[in-house]
């Protein structure tokens, strides 16, 4: 096996650095590492390193055609894409999630509390109410018991704020910061 050589590019804005086994063939870079100007016709890596937040910018500003296409993707493009739909989790997803949670990680949780925490998450969020089930359970063990109890889950959320609520609270009391 090669050992993998570095390089760092000088980019206009910014210093990368690559790293490349030197059996990869074909990915505009020599056998040194080093980005090749052109590779198989394509834009090599330098170009399209110096290149990528200009292409990025022009797709966000919808530059370089008259088009008006979904999501700001060529059609073509949007065509080949795999789109996968979604949907807002109710209470009823929320607790069958939350259970399966509980199950991976071993812990003795009721419906009650599996209730609780399903409208945390419709509330906060779901990755919030996930977040309050290991320590709750913490909590439940330094009370003497195996399983997690609504009052366990009031405590630890009284401990931890989510997201939204500290962003908030953040955004009350911004005077009181050093900014």
């Amino acid at each position: 096996m090669d050992k993998v050589r570095i390089e760092e590019v000088q980019s206009t804005t910014k210093k990368q650095r690559i790293a490349t086994h030197t059996h990869i063939k074909g990915l505009g870079l020599e056998a040194s590492g080093r980005a090749l100007p052109l590779a198989a016709g394509f834009v090599g890596q330098a170009e399209a390193r110096e290149a990528s937040g200009l292409v990025v910018d022009m797709i966000w500003q919808n530059l370089g055609t008259d088009m008006n296409c979904p999501h700001g993707i060529p059609v073509d493009l949007l065509d080949r894409l795999v789109i996968i739909r979604t949907q807002t989790y109710d209470v009823a997803d929320m607790i069958k999630i939350l259970a399966l949670r509980a199950n991976v990680e071993d812990l003795v949780i009721d419906d009650e509390s599996l209730a609780y925490l399903g409208d945390i998450g419709l509330q906060a969020s779901l990755r919030h109410a996930v977040q309050l089930l290991s320590p709750s359970s913490i909590m439940a063990k330094m009370n003497g018991r195996d399983n997690i109890c609504k009052a366990d889950i009031e405590e630890v959320k009284a401990l931890y704020m989510d997201a939204k609520s500290s962003a908030r609270l953040l955004q009350a009391q911004q005077e009181k910061y050093i900014s």
